[in-house]
């Protein structure tokens, strides 16, 4: 470094802080400028839901069972256990659930693993 980059760079962030403006700010603590979700006004209970409510989204309709390794056909967004999908498209080529056409020659190719 020259006596000239001393100056430049003397101080820790002084040339962003020229070249960039008051936009700096926001990258130093990001947490304090995140927006903060809404607070419930005074008087409002929430959203109660029921497990019964939420049920059927977590059921697998080959094997009426829980997910076990869910897997989604990304042509209609319905999802099911892995090993009951594979069984199925092995002799379909459709959703078991609305009959959405498959690709013929790669039916596998529509599946996507749900990561939690």
């Amino acid at each position: 470094m020259t006596g000239a980059d001393t100056d430049t760079w003397g101080r820790l962030g002084s040339p962003i802080s020229q070249d960039w403006g008051e936009g700096v700010g926001l990258f130093a603590n990001p947490s304090s400028q995140a927006p903060q979700p809404p607070k419930p006004s005074k008087g409002s209970a929430g959203v109660n839901i029921s497990l019964g409510d939420l049920n059927p989204h977590f059921v697998c309709v080959l094997c009426f069972g829980y997910f076990v390794d869910a897997t989604t056909i990304t042509e209609c967004l319905h999802t099911f256990c892995r090993s009951c999908i594979v069984s199925f498209l092995k002799e379909h080529r459709h959703c078991p659930h609305c009959d959405t056409l498959l690709l013929k020659t790669r039916p596998f190719s529509s599946l996507r693993d749900q990561v939690p």
